[in-house]
């Protein structure tokens, strides 16, 4: 990323793009949440509020000097999902371990599977970059776990059935 002349004011960007891409993961959970519940006007409402978070968000980012051309973008994105998958995740599912936290050490072995997937496509279409095949890709919603073309019958990771997952077009 592009050094700022301010100091502080790069560490003020930092902290909010990070408050910002949290803020827009917790208002789609909660529209997410308001539509289970049958209330589809506060979903939207919730899921405006997210796309205006990612505005900001993308503004940061850009002001940073963080968005580049596409190809440097994918060895960003690699590095950041190799650090993810094979650093972060395997840590975190072990202290989860240890202390005896089933359900955070399935959810967070389900992101460090996914992470590893997830690098695998960007090695690919980073590899491919000119001649990658056109589709659709699809995630499942429990795990993560992210597909090109179509979803498998079951999840290999959760056994979530291929039928619930999200299209990506």
């Amino acid at each position: 990323m592009a050094k700022l002349a301010g100091a502080k004011t790069e560490e003020n960007l930092r902290q909010a793009l990070a408050e910002e891409s949290q803020l827009n993961r917790y208002l789609l959970a909660y529209a997410r949440q308001a539509e289970l519940e049958g209330y589809p006007q506060i979903s939207r409402l919730l899921r405006a509020l997210a796309e205006s978070e990612t505005v900001h968000a993308n503004s940061d980012l850009r002001t940073l000097g963080a968005i580049k051309e596409t190809r440097d973008n994918l060895q960003e994105a690699t590095l950041r999902h190799t650090r993810l998958g094979q650093e972060m995740y395997p840590a975190m599912v072990r202290t989860a371990e240890e202390e005896g936290i089933r359900t955070a050490r399935v959810t967070l072995d389900y992101a460090r599977q996914v992470e590893l997937i997830h690098l695998e496509l960007l090695k690919q279409a980073a590899e491919h970059l000119e001649d990658l095949p056109t589709g659709e890709y699809y995630v499942c919603p429990v795990c993560g776990n992210t597909v090109f073309g179509r979803p498998p019958e079951a999840c290999p990771i959760c056994g979530t059935p291929g039928s619930a997952w999200m299209r990506v077009a």
